[in-house]
C-alpha cells in the first residue's frame, strides 16, 4: 500500500480539534504499513494528496456496480472541524460474497425495530430477520441470488482526548456513465430505518433520519473495552451495519437535485411511512482499538418524501454491504499486527441471529 502523508493546512491549524483530527486520521492511515493475511485493504487514491486533496478510499468490485466509500465528518464545538474537504476512513475487505450463499448465516442478522419513528412505535412486536426485513420491503424479487455481498471493516480515528467527535455517513459513488439511481435501505445494529433513501446523481451520502425527515449524520461513541481481542468473537450487533442497494428506473418527472427524497409507503405492516425508497511517514504507532456504538450525530439537511412508484431496473447491479465500525485512537500501550487486523475482519461474522 502507498504510504500517505497527510498535510496539515495551515489555513486550518487554529480550528478547534482539526490537528488531533489530522494526528488521529495520520495515526489510522499508517496502518496500512500492516499487511494482514486473510482481509486486505482497500484501495486508496494516494495521487490526490499529492494534488493537496484529501486520499480516495474506495471498495469496487466491479465497473457496472456501486463503489462504496466511508466520509468522515469531524465535529468540535458544535461546528464541522475539516470542511469543505472530505477524508475517508480506511477500510479493509474481508471477503465478496453471494446472497444464496450467505442467506442462511446473515439472513439470519436480528432486527428488533424501527430507526426515525416516534418513541412508542420503535419496537416490532417479535425479532425479525434481515431476510423477513428484505421481504417485508418488498425487495426479495430485486435480490437474486447471484446479488454480491460485500463485508468489510471501516477503522473510524477517535480523538486521544476528546478534542472533537467523530462523525461520519457511507458514501455510495457511482462512475459518470454508470447507473446512478438506487435505493438503500439502512439498517444500523439492531434497527432499520422507517426510509429507504434514493440516489441520484455521481453519489450520495447515506445519512441517519427522523420522523420529520430531518438528516443527520452519524456518531461513533468509542467503547474502550476491548482489552482482550477474543471479546470481538462475542455476538453483538454494535457497530454493524447494513446497506441494500438495489437499483431503479428514474422516474418521471425528474427528481429536484437539491435535497434528498423519498416516498411514503405502508412498511412492515405498522403503518408507517417508508418502504423502499430515498435519494490516509511515520513508523505504526500504537493504537487502542475499541468498538463503537453507532448513533445519531449532527443535524445535515432535510428530506421529502417522494409518492408514486418506482420501476426496477435492468441497468445496474443489486449490492449488499455488511460493515463494522471500530475506533482506531493513538496510543503507546498496543501496537496492531496483520493478526490483530485478521480478527476485526473476523469479527463480522458474529451478531445476533434470529
Amino acid at each position: 500500500m502507498p504510504t500517505i502523508i497527510v498535510p496539515k493546512k495551515e489555513t486550518k491549524v487554529d480550528i478547534p480539534g482539526y490537528v488531533p483530527f489530522i494526528d488521529a486520521l495520520q495515526a489510522a492511515y499508517n496502518l496500512h504499513e500492516v499487511e494482514p493475511e486473510n482481509v486486505k485493504w482497500a484501495s486508496i487514491d494516494a495521487k490526490l494528496v499529492d494534488m493537496n486533496f484529501p486520499p480516495s478510499i474506495e471498495i469496487e468490485i466491479a465497473k457496472d456496480h456501486p463503489i462504496l466509500a466511508i466520509a468522515l465528518h469531524p465535529m468540535a464545538d458544535g461546528r464541522p472541524v475539516t470542511d469543505p474537504d472530505v477524508y475517508h476512513a480506511p477500510m479493509l475487505l474481508r471477503d465478496v460474497q453471494r446472497w444464496g450463499f450467505v442467506r442462511e448465516s446473515l439472513g439470519r442478522y436480528s432486527v428488533v425495530g424501527f430507526r426515525g419513528v416516534p418513541e412508542e412505535k420503535e419496537m416490532f412486536q417479535q425479532t425479525r430477520s434481515l431476510t423477513e426485513i428484505i421481504e417485508s420491503l418488498q425487495l426479495a424479487k430485486d435480490i437474486p441470488e447471484t446479488t454480491a455481498v460485500i463485508e468489510a471493516v471501516a477503522l473510524l480515528p477517535i480523538a486521544p482526548n476528546g478534542e472533537f467527535l467523530t462523525e461520519f455517513s457511507p458514501n455510495v459513488r457511482f462512475g459518470s456513465l454508470e447507473h446512478s439511481h438506487y435505493r438503500v435501505a439502512v439498517i444500523t445494529q439492531d434497527r432499520v430505518s422507517a426510509y429507504v433513501q434514493l440516489t441520484e446523481g455521481s453519489r450520495r451520502d447515506i445519512k441517519d433520519m427522523d420522523e420529520n425527515q430531518k438528516m443527520y449524520n452519524w456518531k461513533a461513541e468509542f467503547v474502550p473495552d476491548l482489552s482482550d481481542f477474543q471479546q470481538l468473537l462475542l455476538p453483538s450487533s454494535r457497530g454493524h451495519m447494513i446497506l441494500i442497494a438495489i437499483p431503479y428506473e428514474k422516474p418521471r418527472p425528474k427528481f429536484d437535485l437539491g435535497g434528498y427524497e423519498f416516498r411514503s409507503r405502508d412498511f412492515l405492516g405498522d403503518n408507517m411511512r417508508g418502504g423502499p425508497t430515498l435519494y490516509y511517514s511515520s513508523p505504526t504507532r500504537g493504537m487502542s482499538v475499541g468498538d463503537v456504538s453507532i448513533g445519531r450525530g449532527s443535524e445535515a439537511g432535510s428530506g421529502r418524501l417522494h409518492e408514486g412508484p418506482l420501476e426496477s431496473s435492468l441497468t445496474g447491479n443489486p449490492v449488499i454491504y455488511h460493515l463494522r465500525f471500530f475506533g482506531v485512537k493513538p496510543d503507546q500501550a498496543r501496537v496492531l499486527n496483520g493478526q490483530m487486523l485478521d480478527t476485526l475482519g473476523s469479527s463480522l461474522s458474529n451478531y445476533g441471529r434470529k
